[in-house]
């Protein structure tokens, strides 16, 4: 089993943050428990001529055989965490649906 390595540029780490990605990284640790390695990289860099900020939210996971990845941005840091682990839960589904088609 893996360890999770979080990143936080541009802003503060907060308990929040960390309780919001070791969830979403949990959920996905009981599917799948071969996960070799995991880093979340959350930031929230400068927008010139827009207001608000846009959070930016990678991952990079690493499964035998395979390395996935994903980015998502948002308004909202929380929805850019979730939206991040929903679309890196797709595609280690996915690798390991074509995994299993090929060992039949």
């Amino acid at each position: 089993m893996s360890n999770i390595q979080l990143t936080v540029r541009s802003i503060s780490d907060t308990p929040t943050i960390d309780y919001h990605v070791r969830k979403h990284y949990n959920r996905l640790i009981n599917t799948y428990n071969k996960l070799s390695s995991c880093h979340v990289v959350i930031d929230a860099p400068q927008r010139k001529k827009q207001k608000g900020k846009l959070f930016g939210v990678s991952i990079d996971l690493t499964v035998p055989g395979k390395e996935l990845a994903s980015h998502k941005q948002n308004e909202n840091l929380f929805i850019a965490i979730r939206d991040s682990f929903d679309a890196v839960e797709r595609l280690l589904e996915r690798h390991l649906k074509k995994k299993q088609d090929q060992s039949h």
